[in-house]
């Protein structure tokens, strides 16, 4: 593979890319700016002469850590290390999966509670109030699995991440997992073999997960099961097998690359020509890598609703779930769509009948009958492990929780939601911790620079402050 002209392109540009690590002014990723900095299209004259009746003290940067990032990374390669560590070191067992889990979204807290804001309170909320739920779940169905519990704090818990940090932080973040899963990829697609012995993602599994031996069928691979399909690929890819890279299984390989057409939505005007071929590059070897029929169909979706973005209202994000919930329905009961087979339109139909058998228990959230059976659709999982109010709380936030006061906050909004959505009909996998921590911490970069800009005092022409912003304007 590293003949095709596509992989010298992309090492071409991740050099050229990865240069943005250290150079943030470029990539416009500064959300303070300095006075002292010559004025560029990033900095408008208003926050130039905000800047200039603050006292020396306020215009000094605010503290910028680089823990985030490393949080960041660590939740998206600590599977891959310790699967080389139980292949080559000493068997692990769940709980060392757990503990590295724990430790990680622990950490996040602390960074975040150390820089805690008003903007962060929502989210603190929430957390608390699907604790109440989680104990109120346990005395009605009479055991409590801190797995469903831990599934919703993933997605506040890297938010609150993100608003403690900055969107230079994010944009290095992303830079980094980038290139760390395309060495992944390359390594794959390079000798299988040594992938798999570097890994041993079947043993990994086994030890970790409670599989066994038969759920690894395909082949008689060493690879995860899904990394091959009784049919042949959708994209041909030097006639190799669905790859994982380090998330050791092509489903998060392909979110991943929803995650970077998300991330491009966004930032596409900050980059140079160098940084949008890394991107366009990447994102192109990575979804043929994957092979991710849900990351073609939202990439492509995407990329519709970035272009028709502009003439959409304001937080339309909110009715992007209603509306593909409702158009499943019309899917599924005009072309009559059946369960059964493992692809979407089957899966789809699997979601819509398992709604359909939905009762009142299981709306609220205190009921286990279709648990079993919800692992295919992620809607009715998150419905019965969470309740319906506590799921529509969660989409409210989201939807409602990022002020769109620029173009890279409403475009990753309403692809973000417009990804989920799609997810929560045919899976569930949007929840692992190995894609989300990066896809959350994006927003609450996001949702930091919206906050800030909102509870800017205003000045008039002359420069001088009017006072707070209206109460509509300020930071929640």
């Amino acid at each position: 593979p590293l003949g095709n002209p596509i992989f010298r392109n992309l090492v071409t540009s991740s050099t050229s890319f990865a240069r943005l690590l250290q150079s943030p002014v470029k990539a416009q990723m500064s959300v303070i700016p300095d006075p002292q900095r010559p004025i560029t299209n990033a900095m408008s004259a208003s926050q130039i002469n905000h800047n200039q009746n603050q006292a020396p003290a306020a215009r000094q940067p605010a503290l910028d850590p680089l823990w985030p990032v490393v949080l960041v990374v660590a939740a998206v390669c600590f599977n891959a290390l310790l699967a080389i560590i139980n292949a080559h070191v000493y068997a692990l067992s769940s709980r060392e999966v757990i503990l590295a889990e724990v430790a990680i979204v622990a950490a996040a807290h602390l960074f975040a509670l150390q820089r805690f804001s008003p903007a962060m309170a929502p989210w603190y909320l929430l957390i608390v109030f699907a604790g109440l739920f989680a104990l109120l779940r346990m005395a009605t169905v009479g055991a409590f699995e801190v797995k469903y519990f831990r599934d919703l704090l993933i997605i506040p818990t890297f938010i609150l991440l993100g608003l403690a940090s900055s969107e230079r932080r994010a944009v290095q973040a992303i830079i980094i997992t980038t290139l760390i899963v395309l060495a992944g990829v390359i390594l794959e697609a390079l000798s299988v073999d040594a992938y798999a012995a570097l890994f041993k993602i079947q043993d990994y599994y086994i030890n970790t997960r409670g599989l066994v031996s038969a759920d690894f069928t395909y082949e008689g691979s060493e690879l995860f099961t899904s990394a091959t399909r009784y049919q042949d690929r959708y994209i041909p890819f030097f006639g190799l097998h669905r790859l994982s890279s380090v998330f050791l299984e092509p489903v998060s390989l392909g979110n991943f690359t929803v995650l970077l057409v998300g991330f491009a939505a966004a930032f596409w005007g900050r980059f140079d020509s160098r940084a949008k071929w890394f991107v366009v590059l990447a994102t192109l070897l990575i979804l043929a890598a994957s092979d991710g029929r849900l990351a073609m169909a939202a990439t492509a979706s995407i990329l519709a609703v970035v272009v028709l973005s502009p003439l959409a209202p304001k937080n339309i994000a909110v009715a992007i779930l209603p509306v593909v919930i409702v158009a499943s329905i019309a899917i599924v009961i005009t072309l009559n769509l059946h369960s059964g087979r493992d692809d979407i339109p089957g899966r789809l139909a699997y979601t819509v009948e398992l709604m359909a058998d939905m009762g009142p228990m299981d709306y609220l959230g205190l009921s286990d009958r279709l648990l079993a059976k919800s692992v295919d659709s992620g809607i009715v999982y998150l419905i019965i492990t969470q309740s319906v109010v506590l799921m529509a709380a969660l989409w409210l936030l989201i939807t409602l929780g990022l002020n769109e006061t620029s173009s890279a906050q409403r475009h990753y909004k309403n692809a973000l939601c417009l990804y989920l959505a799609l997810t929560m009909m045919v899976s569930y996998s949007f929840i692992s911790i190995k894609t989300a921590a990066p896809l959350w911490f994006l927003y609450g970069t996001l949702a930091a620079s919206a906050a800030r800009a909102t509870s800017r005092p205003m000045t008039d022409a002359a420069g001088s402050p009017m006072g707070p912003a209206p109460s509509g304007l300020q930071s929640n």
